[in-house]
């Protein structure tokens, strides 16, 4: 099998042991964000904020 597997554990807030080859994959998943609103603006009005 090939391709990110999940961390096995029976807990989902189990925590992920220093040195796991997968740890960098969890803190990665730790900072991923939604954009749930938006507003679209024209570069001139983006220049006159600076």
């Amino acid at each position: 099998m090939t391709g990110l597997q999940p961390l096995p554990t029976e807990d989902d807030d189990a925590p992920v042991e220093y040195g796991h080859p997968q740890l960098g994959w969890f803190l990665a998943s730790q900072l991923v964000r939604e954009l749930r609103d938006y507003e679209v603006i024209s570069l001139d009005d983006l220049a006159a904020l600076t």
